[in-house]
């Protein structure tokens, strides 16, 4: 989840590792590559439907989406022809893989739809194709922000394949690892951590030391690390990530330029911002070649080099980066995409930030997604509570830290981490507008938690601490 990667996260703005989760979240590439031939020319010359589709497997290697969806087309319009249905599913499925990438979610569904049918006429017993099958649905699912349903199809799928092979088929990874992207969306980095864990652990038994998947749930452990404040831990994962890409790739590999990508986001969250910058530098060179100035992963590199500016409070250049960001994402993605709705986000901190209160409010009201249900919008309710204090609107202000209190009981639950920062946010509110004694109730909740998920040496109980020394001095 994946990827690419979000997602991702600094808990005033939405800084966003999920953009960057290893699940091929927010590709959506539209090269204009064609390919060299018709099934007229290609059949004429004696071409088989195996070379046809490795050159479909090769386009995708090089991210070139729109040629490696002709090229399969091409090789089911021949097998189609040969009735031969089970390389036509096989194929099938990787379709709807070139269209996911390409960021035609509506497309790719009917292709699951396709799918679904000839696996009913043809293979109603073959539970490795319902797996597969149940695996892109979830994918998709996700990449709509339908997180329950996608859930759903994730558990559908691993029950399918185990009771067809066991609980250790190494198969198995890729749908753990998407039930640790979900999880990690709806912010429960427990339940991410343990299906990350799952999947890095299945990857192993291949006993691939150098394997790509395996760097992916490296890399997705690692981000997890990073969003509960253990960075050294956070640390050892990617680094361990990145080592094994180095070896494996081109130099010249997206796969590498999105390792780069994410190291330089986690040193932002370290503060250690050059260094950061000097990341995202190998990741914008290696991909203006690769994939084009208006592919997905550029819009995540300029997101995440407008949060280093934030950072850095150079509001200017942030601004201009995450304009970039969101006409690259706005090309490639529908409305309402999460990513678009996290660049939104991250447009009205900085108006913010500018004191252009104007702007930062419509910003934030493009940020919120059409599921009220979906965990970001109590990111953007948080945020909007801050906007109205600094509008000085204490009442309306007072109204949407409850509405993100009362989201996050509902659905983290009342010691949630997320819902201890809101604990935070809103004491520090209340304490600002001279109510002490109940700002100091709701700063204690916040500490308790802090204490029990991050420990006495994080960042979230010192805060508290000070917060609470702060009542006592005054």
């Amino acid at each position: 989840m994946v990827r690419h990667l979000k997602r991702r996260l600094n808990f005033q703005m939405i800084f966003v590792f999920p953009t960057l989760i290893c699940i091929a979240l927010l590709l959506g590439c539209k090269n204009k590559s064609k390919p060299s031939g018709t099934l007229s020319t290609i059949t004429r010359s004696g071409t088989s439907y195996r070379d046809i589709l490795k050159k479909a497997d090769d386009f995708m290697k090089k991210s070139e989406y729109d040629s490696a969806y002709k090229y399969y087309e091409l090789t089911n319009t021949m097998l189609r022809a040969e009735n031969n249905w089970n390389e036509y599913l096989k194929t099938l499925l990787k379709e709807v893989d070139a269209l996911r990438l390409k960021g035609k979610t509506d497309e790719a569904f009917q292709k699951i739809t396709e799918a679904q049918k000839i696996l009913g006429e043809k293979f109603i017993n073959n539970k490795g194709f319902q797996a597969d099958i149940l695996h892109r649905k979830g994918l998709l699912l996700m990449d709509r922000g339908s997180f329950d349903s996608s859930l759903v199809a994730f558990n559908q799928s691993i029950r399918t394949r185990v009771s067809a092979t066991n609980q250790n088929d190494t198969l198995l990874a890729p749908s753990y690892n998407g039930l640790g992207t979900i999880y990690f969306y709806k912010r429960d980095y427990e339940k991410a951590l343990n299906n990350y864990s799952i999947a890095y652990k299945l990857a192993m038994r291949r006993r691939l030391p150098e394997d790509s998947d395996l760097a992916r749930y490296l890399q997705n452990i690692g981000i997890i690390y990073a969003q509960q404040g253990d960075y050294p831990l956070a640390e050892d994962a990617l680094t361990s990530s990145l080592g094994i890409i180095e070896k494996i790739s081109l130099p010249n590999d997206p796969e590498l330029a999105n390792r780069y990508l994410n190291m330089g986001f986690f040193l932002t969250l370290e503060y250690n911002v050059s260094e950061a910058i000097t990341y995202f530098e190998k990741a914008e060179k290696i991909l203006l070649e690769k994939v084009g100035s208006n592919h997905p992963d550029i819009g995540s590199l300029y997101l995440n080099i407008g949060q280093t500016y934030i950072h850095l409070a150079d509001y200017e250049k942030a601004l201009t980066f995450f304009n970039k960001a969101l006409a690259i994402a706005s090309e490639n993605f529908a409305p309402g995409h999460p990513s678009i709705l996290s660049i939104n986000m991250n447009i009205g901190y900085v108006y913010e930030k500018k004191g252009d209160f104007r702007n930062a409010l419509k910003y934030y009201e493009l940020s919120l997604p059409e599921d009220f249900n979906n965990p970001s919008v109590i990111k953007t309710f948080s945020n909007m509570a801050s906007l109205y204090s600094a509008m000085e609107q204490p009442i309306k202000a007072d109204e949407f830290y409850n509405k993100a209190i009362g989201m996050a009981v509902r659905l983290f639950g009342p010691d949630h981490p997320e819902t201890g920062l809101l604990y935070t946010r809103y004491g520090y509110f209340l304490s600002q507008e001279n109510m002490e004694d109940k700002s100091i109730v709701w700063i204690k909740k916040a500490l308790d938690i802090s204490l029990k998920n991050y420990g006495k040496k994080s960042r979230e109980f010192s805060n508290n601490l000070t917060h609470i020394g702060n009542y006592y001095l005054i």
